[in-house]
């Protein structure tokens, strides 16, 4: 008498089929998450935000005193932009400098203190969302501990999509 294996062949295909397509899903999955993180991490470390920043700190190094510069300005964050009329007033030479010299194209550069408020005034103020979470990253990733002096924040648009990069500085 011989044996039926007909079913048995079913439930290996069955089975196989079904460890291949758990395969497949752990693998998208994972494929996934490393896209999203690395697309964060691009829009959170920009390389040519990263080079405007360094730009502006060389130049903020050499014709500036950071400490009577937030004492003129009042406030733990400043913005250089050709917009902030009070910084134009009271600083003209950096504006210039910012602006003319260093033809930067950014389209905010931020120079905050060394503390969690500094950057909170940042982000309670008129921004974009995708600039709130960013500093909602920042801060989070920040040991405020460590002796730096300030941060230069660069916002970059490029198309559709905004790219960030803080620069600290000792």
């Amino acid at each position: 008498m011989k044996l039926n294996r007909k079913g048995f062949m079913l439930a290996e295909v069955v089975v196989s089929a079904s460890v291949v397509a758990v395969v497949l899903v752990t693998m998208y999955i994972g494929i996934n998450r490393m896209t999203a993180a690395y697309d964060k991490r691009n829009r959170c470390y920009d390389l040519d935000a990263q080079q405007v920043a360094m730009e502006v700190n060389d130049a903020l190094v050499r014709n500036m005193n950071f400490d009577s510069l937030f004492d003129i300005i009042g406030g733990d964050y400043i913005l250089l932009s050709e917009e902030n009329e009070e910084f134009k007033s009271d600083v003209p030479t950096l504006c210039t400098l910012y602006k003319e010299k260093l033809e930067i194209n950014a389209d905010n550069v931020y120079i905050v203190r060394n503390n969690s408020t500094g950057l909170t005034q940042l982000k309670d103020s008129n921004i974009n969302q995708s600039f709130k979470d960013y500093l909602d990253y920042f801060i989070n990733k920040t040991d405020f501990n460590e002796n730096y002096s300030y941060f230069i924040v660069i916002e970059l648009e490029k198309g559709n999509d905004y790219y960030y990069y803080t620069l600290k500085v000792k």
